[in-house]
């Protein structure tokens, strides 16, 4: 049986109604790709303690009130993926890149014409 990982992502909304895609680095898995900016859910924690770990982490962001959207299951060949998504409407500060190489802000719309890494591309359905 294939490992099953459990990811969190979080869809930031501007008031403007887009939401914020982060751009993976190169020397990593799916390296180049767009992705919502989250992570791995760590050993003894609610999906929603790592979004708010991860996007302290990925973007220095303090988050409140994310608000869950669903999940996805994403079948990588070596190992699956559940992603869950969450709504991200209230934050403090702008978002400061630490791990990922670009960032933008797009609407649903627009995002659907990018690069997405397999797995956000389905969460484009939650929307």
């Amino acid at each position: 049986m294939k490992p099953r990982y459990q990811v969190v992502a979080g869809a930031l909304k501007s008031p403007e109604g887009k939401v914020l895609l982060v751009k993976r680095p190169l020397h990593k898995k799916h390296g180049g790709l767009w992705e919502f900016p989250g992570g791995k859910v760590e050993q003894g924690e609610t999906p929603e303690d790592a979004l708010k770990r991860e996007l302290k982490e990925e973007l220095n962001l303090e988050i409140n009130s994310p608000k869950f959207l669903g999940k996805v299951i994403h079948d990588y060949g070596e190992f699956e993926i559940e992603l869950f998504l969450f709504e991200v409407e209230k934050f403090n500060g702008a978002p400061v890149l630490t791990e990922a190489v670009d960032m933008k802000w797009v609407s649903p719309e627009e995002a659907k014409q990018l690069d997405l890494c397999p797995a956000d591309r389905k969460l484009l359905a939650l929307f």
